[in-house]
């Protein structure tokens, strides 16, 4: 177990790496197509491939990340050149230069090195012991979900106000970030060694982390109902500026219930059963995104129940692909970006299936065929026979 200060240290560089990416993602299409005059078709593929390799960067760098992983200064100098690609895409637009192929490596050089050190943070996480890896996987959610809601509410007021100056404020963050992660350096470097004793307990261990991390993936979808297709399906009914509120709110929640519920709930129950719980959860909560046309307290209620939802579900799963892996011969680094890749690409699916039914008016069906299969889900966790082999037990 590390000392508190450790756990503080390591919940503000999560905290300020997300803040980094969210400040200047939220507008970054917007941005791309109202200062740059890129055309929309290119200033799509910017921001997808931004986010596609902000999910898939630490996996397609693997080699490097098990490299990387241990050493004291890695997070300072990822940080450090995140900072230069944000000052060189500022002078880019100061000099006029809309080069999209030079446009297209920046960005996804930037979301990849902030894929590695976010990918980097997490795994620390490795360093404490089995019965506190549910804490410090709420303290990270926490500062996650403090970095998302703050976010988006500095980047709006820089785009409004001084839009120019968009990846200077990125720049800034990023290097207050190199900053502090020179001073915490100590408290990032992952210094367990795995258990696997043979390479056949090794592989029939990573095994289990993988099927593990597909199952838990499948729970994105729920996400993906909220996250990325609510504006599309409330649109008539709800502004954009009530629509951001909602999403504002429901970070802090996350922020605000994420420690009472690990108190009260998940350090009381088998892991298993929270993650059932949780599904069901999720699944009331996608029930609730459909109804709440219906009434704005239907609205209200769905932000509260898909934030318990998250404070349930996501410190619980990260803990547990923590503890599958400390079994296996995957890295604790490598298995949390094998993680973001599975999450990332099942809430992508969700969201493209999802855009074509309400596109086609099969909303209703596409909605409650994801609250039945979250249902599902929630049932799996309960009845599944695999409970000894994906270590479900604190």
């Amino acid at each position: 177990m590390l000392h508190k200060s450790a756990t503080l240290q390591l919940s503000w560089l999560r905290f300020i790496s997300n803040f980094s990416r969210v400040t200047f993602y939220s507008f970054l299409a917007l941005w791309l197509l109202k200062i740059l005059s890129f055309s929309p078709s290119l200033s799509a593929f910017f921001a997808g491939t931004f986010v596609f390799l902000y999910r898939s960067g630490s996996v397609l760098s693997i080699p490097l990340l098990q490299w990387l992983q241990g050493k004291k200064y890695t997070l300072f100098f990822l940080q450090l050149t995140a900072s230069l690609f944000f000052a060189l895409l500022y002078y880019l637009m100061r000099e006029h230069s809309h080069n999209p192929m030079i446009w297209a490596f920046l960005l996804g050089v930037i979301a990849s090195i902030i894929s590695l050190a976010n990918t980097l943070i997490i795994s620390a996480a490795n360093n404490y012991s089995e019965e506190n890896l549910s804490k410090i996987f709420s303290y990270l959610n926490i500062a996650f979900n403090l970095a998302s809601g703050v976010g988006p509410v500095v980047g709006g007021w820089v785009f409004h106000n001084k839009p120019q100056y968009l990846p200077l404020v990125a720049c800034c963050i990023c290097l207050l970030a190199a900053i502090s992660a020179f001073f915490f350096r100590d408290c990032t470097v992952d210094k367990r060694q795995n258990k696997a004793e043979t390479p056949s307990q090794g592989k029939r261990a990573s095994l289990n982390v993988l099927r593990f991390i597909a199952v838990t993936s499948l729970s994105m979808i729920g996400y993906a109902c909220f996250y990325d297709l609510f504006p599309m399906l409330l649109h008539t009914i709800y502004s954009p500026v009530k629509i951001g509120i909602y999403y504002g709110a429901a970070c802090l929640l996350i922020s605000i219930l994420q420690l009472p519920i690990k108190k009260s709930f998940i350090d009381k129950l088998k892991r298993a059963h929270v993650m059932s719980a949780g599904n069901l959860i999720l699944a009331l909560s996608v029930v609730l995104i459909f109804s709440s046309s219906y009434s704005y307290l239907l609205m209200n209620l769905c932000v509260l129940v898909i934030a318990i939802s998250e404070c349930v579900i996501i410190p619980v799963y990260q803990a547990s692909v923590l503890s599958l892996a400390r079994e296996s011969a995957i890295q604790s680094a490598s298995a949390f970006a094998i993680m973001s890749l599975f999450w990332g690409a099942t809430e992508s699916m969700a969201t493209y299936v999802g855009i074509l039914s309400i596109h086609h008016g099969f909303s209703k069906m596409f909605y409650l065929a994801s609250a039945l299969f979250l249902s599902g889900l929630s049932i799996y966790f309960i009845f599944s026979d695999s409970e000894e082999s994906l270590s479900y037990e604190k």
